[in-house]
């Protein structure tokens, strides 16, 4: 019960919803990156 609150208290709901929505955004670039090289090497 201590170290969850310990954990809430060092990482607060903002700044951990916006570490995750930076990583959703770089997956869907790694992503669409990925896709276009795929798109170009099949032409």
């Amino acid at each position: 019960m201590g170290a969850s609150s310990d954990l809430s208290e060092l990482a607060p709901a903002p700044a951990s919803s916006r570490r995750t929505r930076l990583r959703d955004y770089q997956a869907q670039l790694l992503a669409r990156m990925q896709a276009a090289q795929e798109g170009a090497a099949q032409r």
